[in-house]
C-alpha cells in the first residue's frame, strides 16, 4: 500500500459523490481507511505527516447523510402512530 493508492481511493470516493453514487463514495472512502491503517506515519527532516481518520470517518457520515436523504430516508420529522379503525357492516351499528 502506498499515499498514492489512498489517494486514488478518495479521489474515488469524491467523484463517486460528486455523481451521486454515495454507496460507492463509502466503499472507497473505508478502502482509504484500510489504506491509512497500513501506511505507517512518515518523518523527514524536522517535518512529520501523521495519518488522521477524523476527516475520513466525517466524510463517510456525510455521504450517509446524502444518500439517506436521497433515497427519503430522514428527509422529514414526524411521529407514526398506530390508529384503531372500526369496521361496521351496514346491518351493524359501530361499536
Amino acid at each position: 500500500m502506498s499515499v498514492s493508492s489512498l489517494n486514488t481511493a478518495m479521489e474515488s470516493a469524491v467523484a463517486a459523490m460528486e455523481a451521486g453514487d454515495y454507496a460507492d463514495a463509502i466503499t472507497y472512502a473505508n478502502k482509504a481507511l484500510a489504506y491509512m491503517a497500513v501506511i505507517p506515519d512518515s518523518r523527514h527532516g524536522s517535518g512529520e505527516m501523521r495519518w488522521r481518520t477524523s476527516g475520513i470517518e466525517a466524510f463517510i457520515n456525510q455521504c450517509r447523510k446524502m444518500q439517506s436523504s436521497a433515497n427519503g430516508i430522514g428527509s422529514t420529522t414526524g411521529v407514526m402512530q398506530q390508529q384503531l379503525v372500526r369496521y361496521k357492516n351496514a346491518d351493524e351499528e359501530l361499536y
